[in-house]
């Protein structure tokens, strides 16, 4: 498995693309949601807060890991359907 020539594959490029978006999507709805949370007169941190960003997270971390590492293959249809 040549992890250069993985790299380099239109769709993996184009999964990491709609990943960055997706990313930079959720990272300001985290922002406006920390300034919404921290302007509440009732805020009452949750303990599960930093595991549900942790948990969000990882799906971009792992899924460009399992396409390289395992490679698999780009099925169209199957990403038409997951957008």
């Amino acid at each position: 498995m040549n992890l250069n020539a993985i790299a380099r594959n239109p769709s993996y490029i184009m999964l990491v693309a709609i990943l960055l978006a997706v990313m930079s999507m959720r990272i300001a709805e985290l922002i406006i949601s920390h300034h919404r949370t921290r302007d509440s007169v009732q805020h009452q941190p949750e303990a599960v807060f930093p595991y549900m960003v942790s948990l969000h997270t990882s799906l971009f971390i792992l899924v460009p890991l399992e396409v390289m590492l395992l490679g698999r293959p780009f099925i169209p249809l199957l990403f038409a359907a997951c957008l």
